[in-house]
């Protein structure tokens, strides 16, 4: 790692040339960015089971329908 001039918590990759923050507050930022990571996939996971529930749900209302038609016409 390159040292940034008149940055201490900055240094270049060699190979990507990429600027890194290495001081207390890239710490917090990588932190910040794993769980907001987390917290978009927790949510997109919720989002599925929510879905498939509803899917489920309409084809069981479906058939209770279907089941109440039958009994109404008997």
């Amino acid at each position: 790692m390159i040292p940034v001039k008149g940055h201490s918590d900055l240094v270049r990759d060699p190979k990507s040339g990429a600027i890194i923050n290495i001081g207390s507050e890239g710490e917090m930022y990588s932190a910040a960015r794993a769980k907001g990571k987390a917290d978009a996939e927790r949510l997109n996971k919720v989002e599925k089971d929510v879905l498939e529930i509803k899917l489920i749900m309409n084809v069981h209302y479906r058939k209770m329908q279907d089941m109440l038609k039958q009994l109404i016409e008997r």
